[in-house]
């Protein structure tokens, strides 16, 4: 939550939660990070272009946009004109009082690169006005009980969201494509996989294909072959790695599982065209 606040400018609050508005994005990092906590950003007008993981979203208000910590994150481009709220909590503080410790990894929405992003009508746009404007009283007024309103409303927008994604028609069509399929599975797995298999024959054997088909199917769907999804992944995580600067370079590479710092090197030259030290370096 520390390195969050900075970012935001909020240094020196000791707390598990934040609410933001008004927020002058021109600040924020332009390289991939990833940080500590569950966030939830109530987008009401306005164009934002960013990258969660691999897929970039065009998103145009309003929108909710939720990403949990395990999410890489970019932001390429935010109009000036965007108005929006921001709620950031540790999982600690949403769980606290709950007898479901792991009561949020039961929504995808907060995990999965391709479910950030909600589409709200004006049903739902009414409900968020509703939920945020509660939360900003609860914040503003410095609310006795301020964290358990947070908390509790916080409760009710992510249970919202969930309820209004689950609604959403579906597209059977696309879902019952094979190639679609494949496509949605091989990033999944992606996903939890990249640090240790980076061969393309590893993936295609996981989806019950021959190397070949998987990688015309993930060529001719994405434009991008199967081996260039899986570097592009490995030399995000190391961006975010590179922005540690308790690590040196050889931890990373053994965190990467590279055989050793040489080999991760040349890695990210030729994937980045410099070296890992002068990426690390440029972030100054």
């Amino acid at each position: 939550m520390e390195s969050l606040q900075r970012q935001f400018r909020l240094d020196g609050q000791q707390r598990d939660f934040f609410f933001l508005e008004g927020y002058q994005f021109n600040s924020l990092p332009k390289e991939p990070y990833r940080t500590e906590t569950f966030g939830i950003g109530f987008y009401r007008k306005g164009k934002i272009r960013l990258t969660t993981g691999l897929i970039t979203h065009e998103v145009q208000g309003p929108v909710v946009i939720s990403m949990g910590p395990s999410v890489i994150r970019q932001w390429h481009e935010i109009e000036n004109t965007v108005q929006c709220s921001l709620l950031f909590f540790t999982e600690s503080f949403y769980v606290r009082n709950n007898a479901n410790i792991f009561a949020l990894n039961s929504f995808e929405f907060f995990e999965k690169n391709d479910c950030h992003v909600l589409k709200l009508n004006n049903e739902l746009l009414a409900t968020m006005e509703s939920i945020f404007s509660q939360i900003r009283r609860a914040v503003t007024t410095k609310h006795r009980h301020e964290a358990e309103v947070v908390r509790s409303y916080a409760t009710i927008l992510i249970n919202e969201m969930d309820a209004a994604r689950k609604g959403l028609p579906k597209l059977p069509d696309r879902k019952s494509d094979p190639s679609h399929v494949t496509v949605s599975k091989f990033k999944t797995l992606l996903a939890e996989e990249f640090i240790r298999q980076r061969s393309v024959s590893f993936y295609a054997d996981k989806l019950h294909l021959s190397p070949k088909h998987f990688s015309s199917v993930i060529k001719a769907q994405t434009g991008k072959s199967a081996g260039e999804w899986i570097d592009e992944m490995v030399l995000l995580e190391a961006k975010v790695l590179l922005q540690n600067k308790s690590l040196s370079i050889a931890q990373i590479a053994d965190i990467l599982h590279f055989t050793d710092q040489s080999t991760f090197g040349k890695f990210f030259k030729t994937n980045q065209g410099r070296s890992p030290l002068d990426y690390r370096k440029s972030l100054n």
